[in-house]
Parts: C-alpha cells; structure tokens; sequence
C-alpha cells in the first residue's frame, strides 16, 4: 500500500465527517493559545516531559530529588526515580536534533549548559508563538 493511499485511509478514519476534520482544527486553534500545550505537541515532548525539562532549565543544575517532587510531588504511587530514568532517555532522543543537551552528573545530578538552555527557550518561544 502507498504511503498516500495509508494516509488518506486515516485521515477518513479519524475524520469521517467535515464536522469531525473542523471540530479537530478548532481543537488545534485553542491549543495555539495555551501555551504549554502547543509546545509540548510541536517538540514531541509529553506533558511530564516538558516539565522534566522545564525543571532542569529552569536551574540548569538541578538535583534528581528536586526534578522528582517538583514533577510528580512526594505522594505517588509509582517508583518515580526508575520513571524519571526512562523519561530522560525519551527526552534527550527527542531533543537530540535541536542540540539541547541534558547530563548527568555523577552524585544524582542534572546539568545543562547555558548553550542547551539558550536552545531551549528559543525552541520554546517558536513553539508557542513568541509568547514566552
């Protein structure tokens, strides 16, 4: 099957109606003016993401222990150090490409560079439209 015909079967599987295709496209124009949202749509980063990242900019050296009760908080009820693990290795394949580099320092440790977070706010503003 080309590649052509597989898309059109899936946008008329996602979108059977006009309605349907205009009700996304509206969904996609409110996104736009919530900030977060769009960015982290536009970036690949999921919402837990963008807040692992966010954090570690924020700082540019920040502790594992902060990264975790500032994402998830101190009453989870999953292991957020093994998450927070899996995460990281999802977010810096995601950001490989825009040059923003996150690494670990030996003791628990999390370090950007002024050049990464340089990258990651202009990546940031583009994403949501100048605003931030």
């Amino acid at each position: 099957m080309s590649m052509l015909k597989y898309w059109n079967q899936d946008l008329r599987r996602r979108f059977p109606t006009h309605e349907a295709a205009l009700d996304r496209i509206a969904e996609l124009e409110e996104l736009r003016s919530a900030p977060d949202s769009i960015a982290l749509r536009v970036l690949g980063l999921t919402p837990v993401q963008m807040r692992i990242v966010s954090c570690i900019a924020a700082r540019g050296h920040v502790a594992r222990e902060h990264v975790i009760l500032s994402v998830w908080g101190s009453n989870s009820g999953m292991d957020p150090d093994n998450n927070l693990s899996t995460q990281l290795v999802a977010i810096r394949r995601k950001l490989a490409r825009s040059r923003v580099k996150i690494e670990t320092v030996w003791g628990g440790e999390f370090r950007m560079d002024a050049g990464s977070i340089a990258r990651w706010n202009e990546a940031v503003r583009r994403a949501t439209g100048g605003e931030r």
